[in-house]
């Protein structure tokens, strides 16, 4: 996880002089929420969400512990926008998006938005399945054509060893293209 906020993003110099410690940017690895205290409003967005933004409470104050980039035990307490972020990021790596804090009332009015996002995005990745290293074509004998992922690949190969496979690392959405070809 990095994190890195300008001192200029904190709304007071209290806030500016709390963080200043905390150098930037700040590198975490299994970064884990200790302590929080207070709460503080505040629009917040997301590049996995473009384009949208919503406002979400979140503590004024975030004590993390995490490792650093030389593998040593740390401690790093934050206040305003920074707080926000460290919470924001360690919701990451818990498959948590800003958008799962908000109101269901909220989350409606978001609803085609996110809907859209959503639909752009799985065009994508189905765009990008086509051309991933992950999704591979092994051509061999053309008369037998097997599409398989995981453990089965292994098996494939060991029964089969002269068919053409199709290795699927990503099953979803499927590289209709790769099995087209």
């Amino acid at each position: 996880c990095v994190i890195d906020v300008p001192a200029d993003c904190e709304e007071d110099d209290e806030t500016r002089a709390f963080n200043a410690a905390v150098a930037m940017p700040l590198v975490m690895f299994n970064p884990v929420i200790v302590a929080t205290e207070g709460s503080q409003d505040g629009k917040e967005g997301c590049l996995s969400l473009p384009n949208m933004s919503a406002p979400v409470v979140r503590a004024a104050q975030v004590t993390c512990q995490y490792t650093d980039a030389h593998g040593m035990p740390q401690i790093v307490t934050a206040r305003g926008f920074l707080a926000r972020a460290l919470l924001h990021e360690t919701d990451h790596l818990s498959g948590i998006l800003y958008v799962d804090h908000l109101s269901a009332v909220d989350k409606l009015a978001m609803a085609k938005k996110l809907h859209i996002a959503q639909e752009k995005r799985m065009n994508q990745i189905a765009e990008d399945s086509n051309t991933m290293e992950i999704n591979r074509v092994e051509m061999g004998d053309t008369s037998i054509g097997i599409i398989t992922s995981g453990i089965c690949y292994q098996y494939v190969k060991e029964a089969m060893p002269d068919v053409s496979i199709l290795k699927m690392g990503l099953i979803n959405p499927i590289p209709k293209k790769l099995i087209e070809d």
